[in-house]
């Protein structure tokens, strides 16, 4: 296994910023999402306004490679068409780098408002397709299980949906465990139905009302998870709180932020050395 750090958890810093704090901790890997933006939401919004050349440059700088590329929008314009699906940035960052990162991460497909029954299954061939293309450069792509969101029609929210859809289409799954908590559905379930397509985890803990909590301060058995997972080539993304719950990220050092990120890196570590012993 894999252990790697995302540099969305560092989203309120300026991105050099957080590749100092991930290099700090020793980490050379990392998953990397791409900035979005749709009304009210976004992500990676230490991005905006970064080329992928500026974005290709830090990491460069800073000596970190990314394990895989998250494409976190997922949005789409409207329920007949796949546009939005894909980033528009996605492309020229993967020609930026080089090289290809072992996985990109897809959200699942969801719009805007309620949708009639058979809209997902018109479009999921098409989405499927275009899921497929980015494979071309070398990464393998991945659906990371989504839940539910208010004022939006989200299909694939149940692992036995996620697991058909992509054992039909060829593609892998990314686990995100806070996800699945907060639906209220149990890890070690999820896990045996989604099997041998899970390529990477995004791993957080989980406590009511704080999903993506620093590790080890939630309810889930994370250990028991990889365990259960058990593959060498499992990519596991730290993908959570960067700090332990009262601690405010803007008020530490770099050292400090990065000692956490150890903290957390090394629990990991212990965790998959135990369950392999």
């Amino acid at each position: 296994m894999f252990i790697v750090a995302a540099t969305a958890n560092y989203y309120q810093l300026p991105f050099e910023r957080a590749l100092s704090v991930i290099a700090g901790a020793g980490m050379q890997e990392a998953e990397m999402a791409l900035y979005w933006r749709g009304g009210d939401w976004a992500m990676a919004q230490h991005l905006e306004g970064y080329s992928p050349r500026a974005i290709a440059s830090a990491l460069n700088t800073a000596g970190i490679q990314l394990a895989c590329v998250h494409d976190g929008g997922g949005v789409l314009d409207r329920p007949d068409r796949i546009d939005g699906y894909i980033n528009p940035s996605l492309a020229p960052l993967l020609d930026a780098l080089g090289y290809a990162p072992a996985y990109i991460v897809l959200h699942t497909p969801h719009v805007r408002g309620e949708q009639p029954p058979g809209w997902w299954d018109a479009i999921a061939g098409e989405v499927a397709m275009a899921a497929h293309a980015l494979e071309a450069g070398g990464a393998q792509v991945t659906i990371e299980n989504t839940p539910p969101f208010e004022g939006f029609a989200v299909p694939l929210t149940l692992p036995e949906q996620l697991a058909d859809f992509t054992a039909v289409h060829g593609l892998g799954i990314t686990l995100d465990t806070s996800h699945y908590a907060q639906m209220g559905i149990a890890l070690n379930d999820a896990a045996e139905i989604l099997g041998g397509r899970i390529r990477s985890v995004h791993l957080s803990d989980y406590t009511p009302g704080a999903p993506h909590s620093f590790l080890g301060y939630g309810e889930l058995d994370l250990k028991g998870l990889l365990g259960q997972l058990a593959s060498p080539n499992l990519v596991v993304t730290i993908e959570a709180s960067p700090v332990p719950p009262g601690v405010d990220l803007l008020t530490l050092p770099d050292a400090a932020l990065s000692a956490h990120l150890a903290e957390a890196r090394d629990l990991v570590a212990g965790w998959i050395s135990e369950n392999q012993a």
